[in-house]
């Protein structure tokens, strides 16, 4: 398993939200490549979307599952001006709660072969050695 993360964001946070989300995939991916959570998924995408409010309609959350490539794709919110008004720290932990609203999802994917429960565990076990949820 894989996580890949990318944004819709407002360029006022856009450094922020990268450096955040480089620190946040590198360190997940670290502990998770070496794990087995079924043959459903590779790859679990997140996009998140960090986007003043006005936009929501034009930006819509989404939960897809690409079968053939074994993603699990999802575009998720972030609230603009508190990613924004907070600290480092607080960017990680809103970046974690989007990540971990994704897996709450994932069953909702219906992925055949894929141990999300598991996953759901190790993650919040990883971020939380951080402190980062």
């Amino acid at each position: 398993m894989k996580l890949w993360m990318s944004a819709e964001e407002m360029r006022d946070v856009g450094d922020m939200n990268q450096i955040a989300q480089k620190e946040i995939a590198e360190y997940v991916n670290g502990r998770l490549t070496s794990q087995d959570y079924g043959k459903g998924v590779e790859k679990w995408a997140v996009i998140l979307i960090i986007l003043p409010a006005e936009f929501q309609p034009a930006f819509p959350e989404v939960l897809k599952y690409h079968a053939q490539r074994k993603v699990a794709e999802f575009r998720l919110w972030i609230d603009h001006a508190n990613f924004k008004s907070t600290d480092d720290l607080g960017r990680r932990k809103l970046i974690c709660q989007a990540l971990e609203r994704s897996l709450e999802l994932f069953p909702k994917a219906k992925v055949k072969d894929s141990d999300y429960e598991r996953l759901w565990r190790d993650f919040r076990l990883i971020v939380s050695e951080k402190g980062w949820l």
